[in-house]
């Protein structure tokens, strides 16, 4: 069985959608205030390579009605959680915007503008 890092959705700072030669990639603030990065192609190797799936743009899975997302980053997976409101110290400079669905739906969005998707458990 994986570890799981946890993340709520009010660290992410920015998903890069592979302009300005950023890559894809997510990035956020962990638990110390440390500038971390989910690498989209990394989880979509580890997807393929976890479901024996030779040829998958997928990097995880989704559940909106338990408002997550988990990104194959390795041993390590990583949740990210949508809390319903914002409580984090770094709230202010999160990306993403609305209520919680709508943060979920526009992090969707953001990763499939990436040329990515994510599998949907709901």
């Amino acid at each position: 069985m994986h570890s799981v890092i946890s993340i709520n959705d009010d660290a992410i700072l920015a998903v890069n959608c592979g302009k300005g030669g950023l890559g894809e990639n997510l990035v956020y603030r962990d638990e110390n205030g440390i500038i971390q990065t989910i690498d989209f192609a990394l989880c979509a190797q580890q997807y393929r390579e976890e479901k024996d799936i030779p040829e998958s743009m997928c990097i995880g899975e989704r559940k909106a009605d338990e408002g997550y997302f988990l990104f194959y980053t390795g041993n390590l997976k990583s949740r990210v959680t949508f809390r319903r409101r914002y409580i984090g110290p770094w709230a202010k400079n999160c990306c993403l915007k609305g209520t919680r669905m709508v943060r979920f739906y526009q992090l969707q969005k953001l990763i499939n503008k990436a040329q990515y998707t994510t599998y949907d458990l709901s």
